[in-house]
């Protein structure tokens, strides 16, 4: 294979976490730089990368094998990740990288042949921080410390064990204190409470009793004895009923008690008392007198146009016919039709928008222009026919008309309203002599 060499460009270390306390880290970004016989190399490549601690060669990870690497221009890029390496790989040391390559041939890294190991191997330098983690023996702070002052996170999460006073402005307003006046600002329950009371509550959202009254006494109107309730809400504002035999009409105010002596009301007063009411009559509805009678619950009608109509009975099929003085039942005359003797012969049909036949025989369609359909009965007329169509399709207004009709054919057109010939369904009729 050719001489292969290569120049290291960059090397970025990217760790999962702040401190070397996890035992794992993602990985890093590796860029560089390969040559062969003396220029940059271009073209796909199998590059193998072991990462080796010196000092303690027992925490050295896995190598790693990237397949099929791009390389351009003598340059690549490849993300590293030596997965479940050891703390103490980092721990102090000297920490080399070397570097395999072959071109690639098609084999998968599990096959180690062919690789070509560059020298010399790479030493991986502190960066800033990282030199500062690496002689630190107490960090100044720890994101995820798993302890503090060698006590868990739980230690310091129990308020017993903590010790001291807290300060008043360490608690909540909605903490009472002794030595100031308290003011809260939210609702505050206290089902046992035991002690004395300075002075009144000025307001109890929650209070059980007021004036010595559990809630539900307020809540029955039976306990209410002064005030009146106003009409908006179903009262009467007033501080009596009225007298017996009065209703109460509202005015939109205050109600007042009358008697319901005049028609338009569901009861009518018929004067003599609280007990004298009755149905409206017919009669108080003006614009139905003389033609209605009886309450309103057993109205029936007795005329039409002040026509007094008869008691008896119609049978099934009779309708009310005037005849003298009133409106009586009475049949209809049988219906009656003339017509001479004539030997005709009726073809009719149904034609759809393409013409083709849909219903009817004795008949053939063509179709010569839009809108034109040419009908030729199979056994012409003794003479002229009288034909009639009409367009069944009702999506848009369109109308037929009757040209050439002789007694052996027929020309139909279909229009739309603009004026236009269009083709559409249609029914006909053609009556002519045998």
């Amino acid at each position: 294979m050719s001489r292969i060499m290569r120049r290291v460009m960059a090397l970025t270390l990217c760790l999962a976490a702040p401190a070397f306390a996890q035992t794992s880290f993602s990985g890093f970004t590796y860029q560089g730089e390969l040559s062969q016989d003396g220029a940059p190399a271009n073209g796909v490549y199998d590059l193998r990368f072991e990462l080796q601690n010196l000092t303690t060669p027992s925490t050295n990870p896995l190598p790693i094998c990237v397949d099929n690497v791009q390389v351009a221009n003598g340059r690549f890029t490849v993300q590293l990740n030596f997965a479940n390496v050891l703390n103490n790989t980092f721990s102090g040391g000297t920490i080399t990288l070397r570097t395999s390559v072959r071109t690639d041939t098609g084999l998968a890294c599990a096959n180690t042949s062919g690789f070509t190991v560059l020298s010399p191997d790479q030493t991986i330098t502190y960066t800033p921080y990282a030199a500062f983690s690496a002689v630190a023996t107490q960090a100044s702070s720890a994101t995820n410390a798993t302890n503090l002052n060698n006590q868990p996170a739980s230690f310091y999460s129990n308020a017993a064990n903590l010790t001291g006073t807290i300060a008043d402005a360490r608690l909540s307003t909605n903490v009472p204190r002794l030595n100031a006046a308290n003011t809260y600002t939210a609702a505050i329950t206290a089902p046992t409470f035991t002690g004395a009371l300075n002075g009144n509550a000025t307001s109890a959202t929650n209070a059980a009793n007021l004036n010595g009254q559990p809630g539900s006494f307020y809540l029955n109107a039976g306990n209410l004895n002064a005030g009146t309730l106003p009409v908006s809400r179903g009262g009467t504002n007033a501080t009596s009923i009225g007298v017996a035999g009065t209703v109460a009409i509202s005015n939109g105010s205050s109600l007042t008690y009358s008697n319901l002596g005049f028609p338009g009301f569901y009861l009518r007063y018929n004067g003599g008392g609280s007990t004298s009411f009755s149905g409206i009559l017919a009669s108080d509805l003006p614009l139905s007198e003389g033609d209605v009678t009886g309450t309103i619950t057993a109205t029936r009608v007795i005329g039409l146009q002040n026509q007094p109509i008869a008691t008896t009975a119609p049978a099934a099929g009779q309708v009310l016919s005037f005849t003298s003085n009133a409106w009586r039942p009475a049949s209809l005359p049988a219906p009656s039709v003339s017509s001479t003797s004539e030997n005709v012969r009726i073809i009719r049909g149904t034609v759809f928008t393409s013409g083709v036949v849909s219903q009817g025989e004795g008949f053939t369609v063509t179709r010569p222009a839009t809108g034109e359909y040419q009908i030729t009965y199979s056994q012409p007329f003794t003479g002229p026919a009288t034909v009639t169509a009409t367009v069944f399709d009702t999506s848009v207004p369109q109308i037929a008309t009757i040209s050439q009709a002789n007694s052996s054919t027929v020309t139909i057109r279909i229009w739309n309203i603009a004026g236009a010939a269009i083709n559409s369904d249609f029914y006909f009729i053609a009556i002519g002599p045998r």
